[in-house]
């Protein structure tokens, strides 16, 4: 009984996997011609990203063109700068044209932010550090006077 499971078995068996190789070569050129195109579509999605991105520079020049706004920027208005972006605008001047801001620019794009609320962070943690450096001034004032009246 079991010489004739094996005899009959293995060779469907066999047979099958003959078939399953028949088709597998009749249908390689058009497996080939599929990731050819798969290839190539990959190529093309990719050469449109690089098309895509611009240079550092193309990026400075766009963000150094058109006009200013003479409105607070809503990142300004958040962190209550209206002020320090009074002064960066008066007397009609670009800030933007000056080379520090190239540096917010940049730094800025590695962030994935705006010029404008790079320039809004970095002011306003300037003007914190600089009340930070007061407050420590006025503590160190107040007690050498401790000091000296002991």
């Amino acid at each position: 009984m079991q010489k004739i499971i094996l005899i009959v078995i293995v060779p469907l068996q066999l047979l099958a996997f003959s078939c399953a190789l028949l088709i597998l070569f009749l249908n390689f050129p058009l497996i080939l011609f599929l990731l050819f195109l798969l290839g190539i579509i990959i190529i093309l999605i990719r050469f449109d990203w690089f098309l895509s991105q611009r240079t550092l520079e193309e990026e400075i020049s766009i963000q150094r063109s058109g006009p200013l706004p003479f409105e607070v920027p809503d990142c300004f208005k958040v962190r209550g700068l209206e002020e320090d972006w009074a002064d960066l605008i008066k007397d009609g001047k670009d800030f933007r044209q000056e080379d520090w801001y190239r540096t917010h620019i940049i730094i800025a794009k590695r962030e994935g932010i705006t010029p404008f609320e790079h320039l809004a962070k970095f002011l306003k943690r300037v003007q914190e550090e600089s009340d930070s450096d007061k407050y420590i001034e006025q503590e160190e004032h107040q007690c050498s006077l401790v000091d000296r009246s002991h």
